[in-house]
């Protein structure tokens, strides 16, 4: 139920992935047991780059002649860099902790133009990867 019809392909530029986990879980005895389990997890490594293109509908991929017929909106990626993570010394402990190097996005609105042949650029926007993943979400940044 996202604002952007978002294919299932974009699971890696979302980090998502199928990680196996250990549980724990208290027997009928009182002790702890332990467990592997497998779920879908999502980290922050978000990875959008130059090409990647979204439509407001899931009819915006199917055959153009026809998919155009179903678009209001399209956006298309035009350049981006993704997200990292560095380990870092924490300044009050020994410990590294996990920092995030927030990456970019530059991404093209489109809609159709009056007689619904080509999409038309509208507007243009630079943000950071988690807001266009809000975008994608929610229609929001």
């Amino acid at each position: 139920d996202w604002y952007m019809a978002v294919r299932e392909s974009f699971r890696l530029q979302l980090d998502i992935k199928y990680t196996t986990r250990i549980e724990k879980s208290i027997n009928d005895a009182g002790g702890s047991e332990k467990r592997q389990v497998r779920l879908w997890t999502q980290g922050p490594r978000i990875a959008f780059d130059k090409g990647h293109i979204f439509y407001d509908t899931p009819l915006g991929y199917e055959k153009w002649n026809e998919a155009i017929n179903h678009v209001k909106l399209a956006c298309i990626v035009i350049d981006g860099k993704p997200n990292d993570v560095k380990k870092e010394k924490s300044p009050n402990s020994k410990k590294k902790m996990n920092k995030l190097i927030e990456g970019f996005v530059v991404v093209e609105f489109l809609i159709p133009n009056h007689d619904k042949k080509k999409l038309m650029k509208r507007n243009e926007l630079k943000m950071s990867q988690n807001d266009f993943v809000e975008l994608l979400m929610h229609g929001k940044s």
